[in-house]
């Protein structure tokens, strides 16, 4: 048939793939001849009527047409939604996502454990049946008793029944494990490495803490270190979504554990960052600007809130600093030759002072955050030499970043500093 080659085309397309948009030159070059006169000028054409060859073609690989653009001659094909499961149980989602496995980057779980971990044999599935609980619900990947554990658990979320899926660490005691291991501790150093590097991509993400055989549970909150009072034995720590068990998407559960791949690579295996090489040449335009303080809820609310509040320290503490400096001696987004941007640069007679804003809950995470940035700004390859490097933060800087701090500047002769921002009197409290 005449549009066969471009459902091929796209029955190839990733499974985490929603939406993907062609050209008419492109779906031409995919079919092989030209479209008809009337998809140029007619958006009914791309209708979605089961009477044309083109829907028809379509529906069988799982996709439909959106909605066309003539003017620019583009067609954006999007995923038909798979038919949800109504109040199943936890061994009938794992049959559904080991069938539907394939088509994700998760169906190859088992061949990453295999080569990060030199196992001898490959599973063959990604549960167990060891690993699948029915009679208390929870389900959890073939060897990840001691593993950052892929888990997909009956649970409750804002009083609604339902079930979880994510990644989890279990510290429940059992024969193979009564006592926290420095390879556990290890584990969750690099847990919460991570989150610190990369939470952002995961604002749409929860975790909770709980204590087995207690009433101990924290609520659901965003991502965020897991604290020491927390890695004791009896505790489980989980990070990813829920659904309610009146409308389950296997699709959705396995889009999802592709994006956690990365967390569990990083975590039980190497892991390394791509560089981006920076452009050369930058100048000192003084001026600030003013970025959105506000925005309606979406689903990446978080991620919104905290860019926002960063918005407003940026703002605030510029005009507090012209105050200081004159308003020639400062810029926000500064760039620097490494093709990052400081938050907030100061030109003054001793050279640069670079300050970077982190919207964290204690210096110490402000700190972590922010230093790697601000010696990059400063020291990589032909970068602007700054006389301090500012570590901004609304929370107060307590004793041991004081000395951890005081530490680096003695040892290393690195001037770097913390100071906190007081947004309801706009004052900086420095060091």
């Amino acid at each position: 048939m005449k549009y066969e080659p471009l459902a091929i085309e796209l029955r190839n397309v990733s499974e985490s793939v929603e939406e993907i948009s062609l050209t008419f030159e492109e779906i031409e070059s995919i079919i092989g001849e030209k479209l008809p006169r009337s998809a140029y000028t007619d958006r009914t054409w791309w209708a979605n009527t089961s009477h044309r060859s083109l829907y028809r073609q379509l529906n069988q690989v799982g996709f439909k047409v959106g909605k066309v653009n003539l003017e620019k001659r583009f067609a954006p094909f999007r995923r038909l939604e798979d038919e949800n499961l109504i109040n199943p149980n936890i061994s009938k989602i794992v049959e559904e996502i080991e069938s539907r496995a394939s088509r994700f980057e998760f169906g190859n779980l088992q061949s990453i454990r295999k080569k990060q971990k030199n196992l001898e044999r490959l599973h063959q599935f990604i549960f167990g049946i060891q690993t699948i609980n029915s009679e208390e619900g929870y389900a959890y990947h073939y060897g990840g008793r001691n593993e950052l554990q892929f888990n997909i658990g009956e649970d409750k979320f804002k009083g609604n029944q339902g079930f979880r899926y994510g990644v989890a660490i279990s510290l429940h005691r059992g024969p193979a494990l009564n006592q926290i291991s420095g390879e556990t501790l290890q584990r969750f150093k690099k847990l919460n490495e991570f989150i610190e590097l990369r939470s952002d991509e995961y604002l749409d993400f929860y975790m909770y803490e709980h204590m087995r055989y207690s009433e101990e549970w924290s609520d659901w909150h965003e991502l965020r270190p897991v604290p020491p009072s927390a890695i004791k034995l009896d505790s489980f720590i989980f990070i990813g979504k829920f659904q309610e068990s009146s409308n389950i998407s296997p699709r959705f559960m396995l889009r999802d554990f592709d994006r956690l791949l990365e967390m569990y690579k990083y975590v039980e295996g190497e892991y390394e960052s791509p560089y981006l090489e920076p452009p050369r040449g930058v100048d000192f335009k003084p001026g600030l600007t003013k970025k959105p303080s506000k925005a309606s809820a979406t689903s990446i609310e978080r991620k919104l809130d905290r860019n926002l509040r960063h918005n407003e320290i940026q703002y605030a503490l510029g005009k507090y600093l012209i105050e200081l400096y004159g308003k020639h001696q400062v810029r926000d987004e500064f760039p620097t030759p490494n093709g990052m941007q400081v938050d907030l640069a100061v030109k003054h007679e001793e050279g640069f002072i670079y300050y970077e804003i982190k919207v964290e809950s204690s210096a110490r995470q402000c700190i972590r955050q922010a230093i790697g940035q601000l010696l990059e700004y400063s020291y990589w390859p032909n970068a602007t030499q700054a006389s301090k490097l500012i570590v901004i933060g609304e929370p107060q800087f307590d004793d041991s970043a004081r000395t951890y701090l005081e530490t680096i500047r003695g040892k290393f002769e690195i001037p770097i500093f913390y100071n906190q921002f007081d947004m309801n009197s706009c004052v900086l409290i420095k060091d």
